[in-house]
């Protein structure tokens, strides 16, 4: 690694964050995650969010400065920036005109995205990946109805062993794959010397979802990033259960400090 100073810009879902002072005080004696940001040198940007899936609304947002509230809180600190008002700092200071050098993306399960019924497969393409991004209205008319939320995620699905969601399996890998590649374009038409560098952490102990999303993370996101110029880091070992094995987690999936630090070692060597 040479000595070039580095800005980097980190975004996926829980296996990126890390609780900031405010919720370990919280937390007390209990287990806390750790995030490899925490050790990545340079000064970092993290809008990693947990429960997100693949979207395109918090870069976006980052890009613009967006300032509101619920934008600016635990999940939006980097390594150097872990307190509230660093927080907004880095955030404001970056989309201002920072010159990033990196851009880290850790790809979300691409199983956490809405069921959608009875619509074309256009229609079920332009429509927003995850329900937090939904309308009353739109969740009312377009998800399945009377099952609950439970079932309201191609992830729940697969979790309730509900192997018909097979049946439109490559319909769904092909709207991840659709929006990271949204989300590259967005990132480079705003920095475009950046690099990019996507990281497969994935989960391999709920064994449908496992098989639902093996080959997108091996096959199909490997030739994406072939083909785009994209450094992607996909490693045998980088799963769920081979860090609860070897006692890498906090919990059977989230990285421990152990985890998180053995991650980070390996994006070192990209950078």
């Amino acid at each position: 690694m040479n000595q070039m100073e580095y800005f980097i810009l980190i975004n996926g879902c829980s296996f990126s964050c890390s609780f900031n002072e405010k919720e370990k005080a919280h937390r007390q004696n209990r287990k806390c995650d750790h995030s490899y940001v925490d050790f990545l040198p340079g000064k970092c940007w993290n809008i990693a969010k947990r429960g997100s899936g693949i979207e395109t609304e918090r870069i976006k947002k980052f890009i613009r400065g967006d300032r509101r509230p619920w934008l600016l809180d635990s999940h939006l600190y980097g390594a150097k920036f872990n307190k509230g008002r660093m927080a907004r700092h880095a955030w404001l200071e970056c989309s201002k005109g920072v010159e990033l050098t990196h851009f880290i993306y850790q790809i979300p399960c691409p199983a956490r995205q809405s069921v959608l019924a009875e619509v074309s497969e256009e229609e079920f393409l332009q429509a927003p990946m995850s329900i937090e991004f939904y309308t009353k209205e739109l969740i009312d008319e377009v998800l399945y109805k009377g099952r609950g939320w439970r079932d309201t995620t191609v992830l729940r699905q697969l979790k309730n062993n509900k192997s018909i969601i097979f049946d439109k399996q490559d319909t769904y890998l092909k709207k991840a794959l659709c929006e990271v590649h949204k989300h590259v374009n967005i990132v480079r038409d705003s920095w475009p010397t950046i690099k990019v560098i996507f990281l497969r952490y994935e989960r391999t102990d709920v064994p449908l979802l496992s098989e639902f999303c093996k080959d997108w993370y091996k096959t199909t996101l490997s030739n994406y990033c072939k083909e785009n110029n994209i450094t992607y880091i996909y490693e045998n070992n980088f799963n769920t259960k081979w860090f609860k094995k070897r006692k890498l987690t906090s919990d059977g999936i989230h990285l421990n400090e152990a985890g998180a630090k053995l991650i980070a070692d390996k994006i070192k060597e990209y950078l």
